[in-house]
Order: structure tokens, then sequence, then C-alpha cells
């Protein structure tokens, strides 16, 4: 984010040298790809958390933390190795351009695809079907559990879950469908529309995971809630109170 911040704003990469843009290339990339895994994994944990506990508790370690160690270690390898330690190719970086240009691999015909089907497209394919899932178990759920608080209690991490995959899934799929698009072709060559859509919104995108998860996160809390609640139900009662002195002083003219 901060380099992106500082190329934003004067329109160049903070340091003009070769190793500077292999570093940006692989944190943006490594931990683009981690947050999006990490959700992955979160959609798949809180479905077991609700419906399969026992499971999840008996395995711990094979079921939370070899897969979040997994996505937390597995980018950051793989890009080091292919931006830096054994590229497939020379990558040829422009200092005025967003990324300096992108790593060559990105515009290979097998390094791309697999590349972005690995980082992006299998984990968005997964957070969709585990949230469709989800909710399809919640409505079958609802017409069998009588325990009303269980329900509520319920209710309140399935929302929490489809609104982070909800965002996930806004953030990464135009990315990912563009970059299919354009390596899809027999003689890649994106039109300038099309290119100039990729590089002036769909990247930025992302960001939005970065920028909105702690407040849908905080959200989901007591502790930020109950201020709402209560700032909600003192502005009602103020609009109630105004309303009701309004249609006092109405009848007070009407019978003068």
């Amino acid at each position: 984010m901060p380099m992106t911040l500082i190329y934003l704003r004067w329109n160049r990469v903070a340091y003009e040298s070769h190793w500077f843009c292999q570093l940006w290339s692989v944190l943006q990339y490594s931990f683009g790809s981690s947050i999006i895994w990490l959700i992955m994994i979160d959609s798949i944990v809180r479905y077991l958390f609700i419906f399969h506990s026992v499971l999840l508790k008996r395995h711990p370690i094979l079921l939370r933390k070899i897969p979040i160690s997994f996505a937390l270690l597995q980018p950051f390898l793989s890009n080091f190795i292919l931006i830096t330690l054994a590229p497939p190719c020379i990558s040829k970086f422009d200092y005025s351009k967003f990324m300096c240009g992108f790593p060559c691999f990105i515009f290979m015909k097998f390094w791309s695809p697999f590349s972005w089907n690995v980082f992006v497209g299998i984990p968005v394919i997964v957070i969709v079907i585990m949230n469709i899932t989800l909710i399809i178990r919640v409505l079958i759920q609802k017409y069998r559990m009588k325990r009303t608080r269980v329900w509520a209690r319920n209710i309140k991490l399935i929302v929490h879950i489809v609104s982070v995959a909800l965002l996930a899934i806004i953030a990464w799929t135009p990315l990912y469908i563009t970059v299919q698009i354009a390596s899809s072709r027999l003689n890649p060559s994106p039109s300038p529309l099309l290119k100039s859509i990729f590089m002036e919104i769909f990247v930025y995108l992302p960001y939005l995971v970065v920028t909105l998860y702690p407040f849908i996160t905080l959200a989901g809390t007591r502790k930020f809630q109950q201020p709402i609640r209560e700032m909600v139900s003192r502005f009602h009662q103020i609009r109630h109170n105004r309303i009701h002195v309004i249609a006092s002083i109405a009848i007070h003219v009407q019978r003068c």
C-alpha cells in the first residue's frame, strides 16, 4: 500500500531500480494472494465451526494451523522464485508504470494463467462454493432448528462470513476475468479500452479488501454494535418527540 500511494502521488515508483521493482512485485502478489487464500480458509473453517465443530476440535492443526501457514508461506515462496530467484524470463521494468509494468512471467502463455488460477482463481471459486453451500445449509437448518438463541448466534456469524466473501469476490473477480480474457487469445493483444480499464480500475480493486475488512470485522463485534444501536434508538426517540411537539402545536393553532 505505501508503495502504491507514493506511485499515485508522483506517477513514478518510489525508488527507480530493478531490485526495488522485484521487491514491489513480490510483496504485491504475495500479500494479495495470502489475503484471498486466508479468506478462503476462513470460509471453510467457519463452515466446519457451524456444522462440524467436533471435527474441527479434534484436528485443529490439520484443519487450521497447517492451511493458514500454507496460505502465508506459499505465495511468498512461489512469487520469490518466479520473480527473483529463478524467473522464467527477463523482466524489463518501466519506472513510470504501476508496479513497474509487472514482471515478465505475467505475460507468458503458461505462467500467466497458471499463476492467476492458483493464486486467485481457486480461492475465488472455493469461496463462492463454500458460501453458497453455507447459505443452503442455513436455509435447511432454519426449518429444523428450534433453539432460537443458537439460530440467532449462527446468523450473525454467517452474515459476517458472507460479507467478507462478497468483498473478496467483488475485489478479485473483475481482475481475474480480465486477465483470463486477455490470455485466452491465440495472440494476446488486449484492446486499449480493456488495458485502460485493467490498469486504471481493476488493479486497485484488491485494496478494497485491505481497506474495508477491518470495518466489516469491527461491525460484527458487540462493542461496536451497542453504541450504534443506542445512537439509532436515540435518533428515533428525538424524531418521535419532534413529531409529537409539532403535532401538539398544530392542534393548539387549530383550536385558537
